[in-house]
């Protein structure tokens, strides 16, 4: 297990004219790790927003990553806890990474999706 930090934040966005995804978003703010594809390293982030389909992520920290990219991700489960367990991890793709200083902001895409009640 990964002990990450941060707590929850719970928002709701509505689905903006234009916009070509296939879930609605919810804002959240919780803790998440990403396992870059090329390093031996996991990376803390932390959720923007997410769906069904994907979710919007901030790393603090390099190595950059691509947009095409896969990645593997993990999201904490349970409010306040931080922690991501191995099995919580499943792949996705990166859509867009938007860099803003040292942070990088990634959309991803989810390939491989668990049900709920596997992830417990």
């Amino acid at each position: 297990m990964m002990k990450l930090t941060s707590a929850p934040t719970f928002r709701t966005q509505p689905r903006l004219a234009g916009e070509r995804r296939r879930h609605p978003r919810t804002a959240l703010a919780r803790p998440a790790a990403v396992r870059h594809p090329h390093r031996n390293q996991t990376l803390q982030a932390k959720t923007v927003d997410l769906s069904p389909g994907g979710c919007r992520l901030i790393l603090d920290a390099a190595p950059l990553i691509e947009p095409g990219q896969i990645l593997k991700i993990a999201i904490a489960t349970l409010p306040g806890s931080g922690i991501v367990r191995p099995q919580d991890f499943v792949e996705a793709r990166v859509i867009r990474r938007v860099r803003r200083g040292i942070r990088q902001q990634i959309a991803v895409s989810y390939i491989t999706v668990r049900p709920l009640a596997a992830a417990s």
